[in-house]
């Protein structure tokens, strides 16, 4: 039952993990097209 919800609670952090990278990835690249938006 531990090991359970270890697990879980792994799976948990690395979606948290997952969705705030993708999160700044975002931020980042909206910044980036906003610095080059000359040519768009």
């Amino acid at each position: 039952m531990i090991y359970y919800l270890l697990f879980f609670y792994i799976i948990v952090c690395l979606a948290i993990f997952a969705f705030n990278i993708g999160y700044l990835m975002k931020q980042t690249l909206r910044r980036f097209y906003k610095a080059n938006g000359k040519h768009k």
